[in-house]
């Protein structure tokens, strides 16, 4: 049962992604600011107010997530 969980819920968030999104200005100069050796960057929208950054930075893969306002939420 957890395992059918786990599956789900990784199918949730990987399976809604969106790519080649429209970022806003305050989120893009967020990131930059926050992450500026970040490399090989790629934008996602999970949700209509949630941007998703996936990117690598000192040869480690990583995601942040920001509300529209360019805050970082997770």
């Amino acid at each position: 049962m957890i395992t059918a969980t786990v599956l789900l819920v990784l199918a949730y968030f990987f399976g809604n992604r969106k790519k080649k999104v429209s970022v806003p200005e305050m989120v893009e100069a967020s990131f930059k600011n926050q992450y500026p050796y970040a490399e090989e960057v790629t934008w996602y929208q999970p949700r209509n107010d949630k941007y998703e950054a996936y990117f690598s930075a000192q040869e480690v893969k990583k995601s942040v997530w920001y509300n529209a306002s360019g805050e970082r939420i997770f």
